[in-house]
C-alpha cells in the first residue's frame, strides 16, 4: 500500500520528494507533513494568489521566496505575527515546521 497521498500542489517537500523519485514510503513526521497542507492551504486563503504557492512548490531560494509572501502578506494588511506563524508552516526543511502541538503554542502566543 502506497503511503504518499494527496494534492502535489499542497504535500510536504519531503512527500513531493518521495513523490518524484516514485519512492512509496517517506521517512517523515507525518503531522509535520500535515501543517505543511495546513500552512499551503492559509496561505491561499489569505493571500487569494496560487502563484505564492507555486513559488513555495518551486522554489530553489527559500529566503526569497519567504521575503516576496512576507511582502505580499503585509501589502494585504496581514499582522507579522501571522505571517510568521504561516512562514514557519510552509518551511522547507522538517525540521524547522511546528507541530500541531508546537503550533498551537505559537498561536496562543500571537
Amino acid at each position: 500500500e502506497e503511503s504518499i497521498r494527496g494534492s502535489e500542489l499542497y504535500m510536504s517537500p519531503i512527500l513531493f520528494s518521495c513523490l518524484s523519485s516514485k519512492t512509496k514510503k517517506a521517512t517523515h513526521s507525518c503531522f509535520k507533513s500535515d501543517v505543511f497542507s495546513l500552512g499551503m492551504s492559509i496561505l491561499l486563503l489569505t493571500s487569494l494568489n496560487i502563484e505564492l504557492l507555486y513559488a513555495v512548490r518551486k522554489s530553489t531560494d527559500p529566503l526569497k521566496v519567504n521575503e516576496d509572501i512576507r511582502k505580499y502578506l503585509l501589502s494585504k494588511g496581514y499582522s507579522s505575527s501571522l505571517i510568521n506563524v504561516i512562514l514557519l508552516m510552509v518551511s522547507y526543511e522538517e525540521d524547522e515546521r511546528p507541530d500541531f502541538f508546537e503550533l498551537s503554542k505559537l498561536m496562543l502566543k500571537s
